[in-house]
């Protein structure tokens, strides 16, 4: 369902460079192999990216905080319900800070026309807030939840765009470009 929704979204080519960030298992990268030039994952679970099965995947172990890549790297970046994981394991005093640096590395590494695509779970729907308490109260992950306005201003400051593509449920899709 997730890599329908960021294909109706994004219209791919063989020349697009993508990077799925918390990619981890590659399971919505495998949709875009054969579309697409190039698909790297960067995820923090060696274990995770060890279960990638598609040999056309590159994969990369570390943190959206520092992105291991040039400026300018590439075409579509997306998240998928992996953004709010971005400030597990760290102080909730940092949480703000951890998710300013990952957007700042990810607009680095976008290129000028390129796209963000975020697919989250709204905090502010019953179901977003089940996961929230599971994660935070139950598992004591740290997660860090955004309503789709929220994190709309947030890439706000970094001089770019934001558009609510769909939102169903307790999950919404985000879809962020550059300002030029």
């Amino acid at each position: 369902m997730h890599a329908e929704i960021i294909r109706s979204t994004i219209k791919l080519n063989k020349n697009m460079k993508l990077l799925d960030i918390g990619g981890g298992t590659g399971e919505i990268s495998n949709y875009f192999v054969n579309d697409v030039k190039e698909i790297s994952i960067l995820d923090p679970s060696k274990e995770m990216l060890s279960k990638i099965d598609s040999n056309k995947i590159k994969r990369f172990c570390g943190s959206a905080e520092k992105i291991p890549f040039k400026n300018n790297s590439f075409d579509i970046i997306y998240c998928v319900d992996s953004l709010h994981h971005f400030t597990n394991s760290k102080d909730i005093k940092e949480w703000r800070k951890v998710i300013r640096t990952s957007i700042n590395e990810m607009s680095r590494v976008l290129n000028k026309k390129g796209t963000i695509i975020i697919i989250e779970f709204n905090p502010q729907k019953i179901g977003g807030k089940i996961i929230k308490f599971i994660e935070n109260s139950l598992y004591n992950f740290g997660s860090s939840f955004y309503d789709p306005n929220s994190l709309g201003d947030l890439f706000k400051t970094e001089g770019m765009s934001s558009k609510l593509e769909y939102e169903r449920g307790h999950t919404y899709v985000l879809k962020i470009t550059k300002n030029i």
